[in-house]
């Protein structure tokens, strides 16, 4: 991934991008206010959480929606929807409390009745991440605030696989008035496919503005973010296959980040500014291994 960095602003993008991106949070006096453009092979097959299955979906879903838990820069662990969380020595059972300031982008309580609903529809909807939810086999809501969930065998490693992204908790009341289905019959019968790809029922820093298939994905700043709200108003995913293309819109100016530039093409480049600087993904970047198990290569 090349970032293209004005040297005057260079700490102002960084904030953005951390903010935009990364999912971190900064002062919003420290960012410009527009919109954070991104050249990217896309390769998106839905943007449901339940039938994603691509890289860029795994960005959008830890984007728009929410896990109970996520990763840091170390991969340690962090609260997100749930404030805390609990295992009994057999780690089959993880009793999880759900933080009360948090929010779906409608204003609504994210709720242990959510969790419940988008769980139990991953794994019956039958796509490519159901494996993840294939290992539960009950989840209990003694209240509001706490999800008890269980599972066929102890996984000491059910904690992290939580933090991916194909487990993003939906806002299930608007889900299901579109359509959207969690029980057994879901695979056969949800009808939300359409409605999510022109709408999103998340409650991350981000929400769907739009989406264009082979064109653009737009990502507008969630105005009732729970937590400290993004620092860019918007962020602009255009469809650009081509490598040198990439460099090329980096170039001009025309976008901010380009996702896909191979190490050889910015030094092949006889226009490349001095700005320029090269990421490599990790736990803390873009990288779909930061929120979970990543989609094999397509065929």
């Amino acid at each position: 991934m090349v970032i293209r960095v004005p040297r005057r602003k260079a700490m102002v993008l960084s904030l953005a991008v951390a903010a935009a991106v990364f999912g971190l949070s900064v002062p919003q006096a420290q960012a410009q206010e527009k919109a954070l453009v991104i050249a990217r092979d896309m390769d998106v097959n839905a943007l449901d959480p339940a039938r994603a299955w691509c890289d860029t979906c795994q960005i959008y879903n830890t984007s728009v929606y929410e896990q109970l838990v996520t990763l840091d820069k170390d991969n340690n662990l962090q609260p997100l929807l749930a404030a805390s969380w609990s295992f009994n020595p057999e780690q089959t059972e993880f009793t999880f409390t759900l933080d009360p300031a948090a929010k779906f982008s409608d204003g609504s309580p994210v709720e242990a009745k959510d969790v419940k609903w988008s769980f139990e529809r991953l794994k019956n909807m039958k796509g490519n991440a159901a494996f993840l939810a294939d290992p539960i086999t009950a989840i209990e809501t003694p209240d509001a605030a706490t999800v008890v969930v269980k599972l066929a065998a102890p996984n000491s490693e059910f904690l992290n696989q939580a933090a991916a992204g194909f487990l993003g908790v939906i806002n299930s009341d608007v889900a299901a008035a579109n359509g959207a289905l969690a029980d057994e019959t879901a695979a056969e019968k949800d009808t939300s496919e359409t409605w999510f790809l022109s709408n999103s029922a998340g409650s991350g820093p981000f929400v769907l503005a739009a989406y264009e298939p082979n064109a653009e994905l737009r990502l507008a700043r969630n105005e009732n973010y729970w937590r400290t709200k993004p620092a860019v108003p918007e962020v602009i995913f255009r469809q650009v296959k081509d490598a040198v293309a990439q460099a090329q819109m980096l170039q001009s100016g025309e976008v901010d980040i380009a996702m896909q530039i191979d190490p050889e093409t910015p030094s092949r480049s006889k226009a490349r500014p001095p700005s320029w600087k090269r990421c490599r993904p990790t736990t803390s970047s873009i990288s779909p291994s930061r929120r979970g198990p990543r989609p094999p290569p397509s065929t």
